[in-house]
């Protein structure tokens, strides 16, 4: 009985972080989940509404700062003569929820998935492209997340290629 009793809490600190770290991966996932339906709404409801400020909401502090930088920088759109003033603008798209030209609104479902190394990757299923396995499939964002319990925040958003949207605006949006 002695060696049952002093086997439990041996037993239950091998069980625990397995458990914890199932549990952290539901948390990731349910956290960008409730962002992509809270941009959703928003975008029903306001014609004009930016997805990074749904995006900001739902991030830490250093991403939340690369968000702002962005938005801040949007006023430099084109010179006069069409060329850009600032590489910042193309950060944006790093940033969004989407990935090519399709808005969340416009696809046909999206697909949430853990992945090995801990980041959430979102897939969109749009109307040319619904095999996800297919070689020219790019409509994806990974999300890394950092966890305290059951609250999650995003530290960084990934396009297609692997870019990091937070070194894309301390880059080209400082």
């Amino acid at each position: 009985m002695k060696k049952l009793i002093l086997a439990l809490p041996l037993l239950a600190a091998i069980i625990s972080p397995t458990h914890a770290q199932a549990n952290e991966g539901v948390y990731k996932t349910n956290t960008i989940k409730r962002m992509y339906r809270d941009a959703a709404i928003t975008m029903k409801k306001y014609d004009n509404a930016d997805e990074l400020n749904t995006i900001y909401a739902y991030s830490n502090r250093e991403l939340q700062n690369a968000v702002a930088i962005t938005k801040a920088d949007a006023i430099n759109f084109l010179e006069e003569n069409g060329g850009m003033v600032s590489y910042c603008n193309e950060v944006r798209a790093i940033l969004s929820l989407s990935e090519g030209d399709e808005s969340i609104l416009e696809s046909n479902g999206l697909d949430f998935v853990l992945l090995k190394n801990g980041r959430v990757r979102t897939n969109m299923y749009t109307k040319h492209y619904k095999n996800l396995n297919s070689p020219d499939y790019l409509f994806f964002k990974d999300f890394s997340l950092k966890c305290e319990g059951a609250s999650c925040k995003v530290t960084d958003i990934y396009n297609h290629t692997g870019e990091s949207g937070m070194s894309a605006a301390n880059k080209y949006c400082r």
